[in-house]
């Protein structure tokens, strides 16, 4: 696994503060959470936080 740079680390830190990433990983079977599914594809915030993850 390849260290992250540092601009990926920052961008999932927003992502782990957001209010409405928050919510979504908190119920993740909820209608809000499906809705959000689809936000986070163009989201760079969140791209970077899934890409953290893995």
């Amino acid at each position: 696994m390849t260290p992250a740079s540092p601009l990926t680390r920052f961008l999932a830190a927003v992502c782990a503060l957001c209010p409405l990433c928050i919510a979504k990983r908190r119920f993740p079977n909820s209608a809000f959470a499906r809705v959000m599914r689809r936000v986070e594809r163009g989201c760079p915030f969140c791209r970077a936080h899934d890409a953290r993850r893995r």
